[in-house]
């Protein structure tokens, strides 16, 4: 009897994991932790301070999932500069692990680069953030 129900709890939690809308093999899913880009700081945060301060959420969102594959079709050659400084939402895909940074400047960087992204999809990325604030 024990087998039985352990092979029924089994195949339930691989149910369960299958039909998740957020799985590693996706493209478009992240990690994000958030930090209001008006949120002035008296040393410029680090991405470990966005992670032990910022809310956490795993998300399938799209604007963000352009920009990633904006990020991941078109290197840069931009240096990130000052920017870095102003970093306040990190995110992390969860598929390649790419990191990358939203900041208080309206920029998208990684720990190198700057890249080139519209306003409107900034813009759109952040109200999809905020969207799981609630």
């Amino acid at each position: 009897m024990n087998w039985l129900k352990l092979g029924i709890l089994a195949i339930v939690a691989m149910a369960t994991i299958l039909v998740s809308p957020v799985g590693a093999g996706d493209l478009c899913a992240f990690e994000v932790y958030y930090t209001p880009l008006e949120i002035e700081f008296l040393f410029p945060p680090t991405p470990e301070d966005l992670e032990v301060g910022g809310d956490k959420y795993v998300i399938y969102a799209g604007a963000i999932c352009e920009i990633y594959m904006a990020i991941m079709d078109n290197p840069s050659i931009i240096p990130v500069g000052g920017s870095f400084s102003w970093i306040r939402v990190k995110i992390r895909s969860i598929h390649s692990g790419k990191v990358f940074y939203l900041t208080a400047d309206n920029k998208v960087v990684d720990e190198n680069y700057m890249y080139d992204v519209n306003k409107q999809l900034f813009q759109a990325a952040l109200k999809q953030i905020k969207v799981h604030l609630r």
